[in-house]
């Protein structure tokens, strides 16, 4: 366990103030959800800006990586901004479709750490499929999104007709 100090003064009967050293466990620190992503082909995905903090660490000395478990698809992602907010670019590999999870992490100065990890899919299909899916998939009476995962959809291996036909009223 990672442990932080603090000095504080004490008051004492005698009306002086003593210093005294405050033990505290070091706390991970924390960062906020990124949203799973939908891209094209050749097309970069973000900025996508997420938050990170820490009660014992200043924001600016906090240190955020980002990885992905599939380098095939994803050749590359960097890191932006600086304090509290931050920013990924997802950059995939020419010509390359499929899935990756990317995992942002950010590590205090205790060396604690805390991730969020969210799906990229990159795909062929045009904008013209994405503005089809958002009429197929909405509920007529009120536009609001269907509960319809499409990234579950394409790992399941559903085909199209399989999708536009689930999507049906």
């Amino acid at each position: 366990m990672s442990l932080a100090s603090f000095l504080v003064l004490s008051s004492c009967s005698d009306g002086s103030n003593r210093p005294r050293t405050v033990i505290t466990p070091n706390q991970p620190p924390a960062i906020s959800a990124i949203s799973d992503q939908m891209g094209q082909v050749n097309v970069e995905i973000g900025p996508l800006t997420f938050t990170v903090s820490d009660g014992e660490t200043p924001a600016a000395n906090l240190t955020v990586s980002v990885s992905s478990d599939n380098e095939t698809l994803i050749a590359n992602a960097q890191i932006g901004g600086s304090g509290m907010t931050r920013t990924v670019t997802v950059i995939p590999a020419n010509n390359q479709i499929g899935v990756a999870v990317i995992t942002v992490s950010v590590t205090d100065a205790g060396n604690l750490s805390a991730m969020q990890d969210f799906n990229v899919v990159i795909t062929t299909i045009d904008t013209v499929f994405s503005d089809f899916t958002r009429a197929v998939f909405s509920d007529a009476a009120n536009g609001e999104p269907r509960d319809i995962s499409l990234l579950n959809l394409i790992e399941d291996g559903d085909s199209f007709d399989d999708l536009v036909e689930s999507a049906s009223p």
